[in-house]
């Protein structure tokens, strides 16, 4: 269907199809490509996880911020509200940081990121709770 829609037909619409299915890696790697849209991965996983670490030691740094600052020296500003300010600021950056590498929607891709963000915020910080309450018995 693909190639017909390229514009190819009759006996040479069978002929590229049986090109193509003869080998069984251009055949997956035709199916990833134009039906799937998926792309070989060309960058090399050891700069993709190096990127993964560090984005996420600063970004995961930055709640800590408040908590850090208010450490060294004493605040009279409401510690984790701040806290949160900063880490949904920092989400609204990652998400839309994720929407131009992705090439999706803005809107789309910051709300995502901005709603997982917040779900684990929530998972951490009643886990963080109940630890507490075991731990303090």
């Amino acid at each position: 269907m693909i190639y017909r829609h390229k514009g190819f037909e009759g006996e040479l619409l069978q002929q590229v199809v049986d090109v193509i299915i003869a080998d069984r890696d251009r055949w997956v790697n035709e199916m990833m490509k134009d039906e799937l849209n998926m792309m070989e991965e060309s960058k090399s996983p050891l700069k993709i996880g190096l990127a993964t670490l560090i984005s996420f030691i600063v970004v995961g740094f930055i709640p800590l911020t408040v908590y850090v600052w208010d450490y060294f020296y004493t605040t009279t500003f409401d510690v984790f509200l701040w806290t949160c300010l900063l880490t949904g600021l920092a989400f609204l950056v990652v998400g839309t940081l994720k929407s131009w590498a992705n090439q999706t929607g803005l809107l789309k891709s910051v709300i995502e990121t901005l709603a997982l963000g917040f779900v684990a915020a929530l998972v951490a910080y009643y886990v963080g709770d109940l630890l507490e309450a075991f731990l303090l018995k």
